[in-house]
């Protein structure tokens, strides 16, 4: 928590002497509390909010105040059930659900936020914190056609706030709009250069582009600003990986999974980096912790199988294989590990893109190892939160 500042102790001194001069004046006390909780010296709200209740305890505004100083303070479960008292009494209200939403969020019941806030998106009546809290809860949700439709109709309405703009970013990204995306992300970022969500869709953007080094540079901010963002790892691992900085791309997803184990794609990656680095039993254990997010995804297995033909493992290999196979007999993996097992040709791009991702980037095949990295962090569908 940010400590208040000289300039906001002192008007909250000058609030202290006001208010005792004038115990009874609750606009005065209700200025005083709401200073106190901008500048977060939550001790100080707490004694006006007190003295502002002594006057009238059961003004719905007094109430929502204490509301809203349990979710500066953290007790998002409190908080949650003083504004569902003060809904069920005045009824909706954007102010009112905004704040309820926020304590559900923190409580992480996504499904309420979408509740609360999409009638109110309907009609423009959200502040920015809200429509980011409501992208980001349908993003949660995987809800992302509904979110895409609300970008598509409603981004005038928050294009002045940097944390809706990055959150629209990467719902749009995880959709897999990427134009829309990464346009969100340059807007995001041109009001607000530190934005997190649009850094790690701009780094993604630049992947996709073959623009190695501007990957790196926005990932790199993004972890040194959110140490515990997996998606920022992540997406920084993908771009080490591109630009052939194998100890740095397998320390980078390392520390992803690490955070957030979840990520089907990023195990993908992590493999790679090791086949790359001729660790196969480490990609091997990579593969598998990519099979532990979901048993039924194709290109994993058909990584399990390409291990186990480089280990000599025939007989695993060709049990992953078929199980790649009839899970997806498209899948990219697994057709280059059935053309190394058995001479197989395939046809389009799945040979070249593997082939690039193992291989030292040139210039002639930049594009390639971008586009291939791009789609091997996106392909298992999972969002990257």
């Amino acid at each position: 928590m940010t400590a208040p500042s000289d300039a906001d102790l002192a008007r909250l001194a000058r609030f202290e002497q006001l208010t005792l001069a004038d115990p009874d004046n609750s606009a005065l006390l209700a200025d005083a509390f709401e200073v106190a909780l901008s500048a977060r010296a939550l001790d100080a709200a707490s004694r006006f909010l007190e003295r502002l209740a002594g006057l009238n305890p059961n003004a719905p505004q007094t109430i929502f105040r204490r509301g809203r100083w349990l979710l500066a303070a953290g007790r998002h479960n409190e908080a949650r059930a003083v504004f569902q008292t003060v809904r069920a009494r005045v009824g909706p209200n954007p102010a009112i659900d905004s704040q309820l939403a926020a304590a559900s969020s923190a409580a992480g019941d996504h499904k309420a936020v979408v509740e609360l806030l999409l009638p109110h998106a309907q009609d423009r009546q959200l502040s920015g914190a809200a429509w980011a809290l409501l992208l980001g809860a349908l993003h949660r949700a995987q809800r992302f056609d509904e979110a895409r439709a609300l970008v598509e109709s409603c981004r005038e309405a928050f294009s002045s706030d940097a944390v809706s703009l990055g959150a629209a970013s990467l719902v749009s990204f995880d959709a897999g709009d990427l134009p829309v995306a990464s346009e969100l992300a340059q807007q995001a970022l041109a009001l607000n250069a530190a934005q997190i969500d649009a850094l790690v869709v701009a780094g993604f953007a630049a992947l996709n582009e073959s623009d190695g080094p501007r990957a790196v540079t926005c990932l790199t901010h993004a972890t040194a600003l959110r140490p515990a963002e997996p998606r920022a790892w992540s997406g920084l691992g993908f771009a080490k990986l591109f630009v052939g900085d194998l100890p740095a791309a397998q320390a980078a997803l390392e520390q992803s999974v690490a955070l957030d184990p979840r990520h089907a794609g990023t195990w993908h990656g992590l493999a790679w980096s090791r086949i790359a680095a001729k660790d196969v039993p480490g990609a091997k254990a990579a593969f598998e912790g990519a099979l532990e997010c979901d048993r039924n995804f194709a290109e994993t297995h058909g990584g399990l199988a390409l291990v186990a033909h480089m280990q000599g493992d025939r007989a695993a290999a060709e049990q992953s294989l078929a199980r790649a196979l009839k899970l997806d007999r498209r899948s990219p993996t697994a057709r280059y590990a059935q053309m190394l097992m058995r001479g197989t040709r395939i046809e389009g791009n799945a040979e070249t893109a593997v082939r690039h991702i193992l291989e030292a980037p040139g210039e002639r095949n930049a594009r390639v190892v971008g586009q291939a990295l791009f789609g091997l962090a996106r392909r298992d569908g999972r969002p990257l939160s």
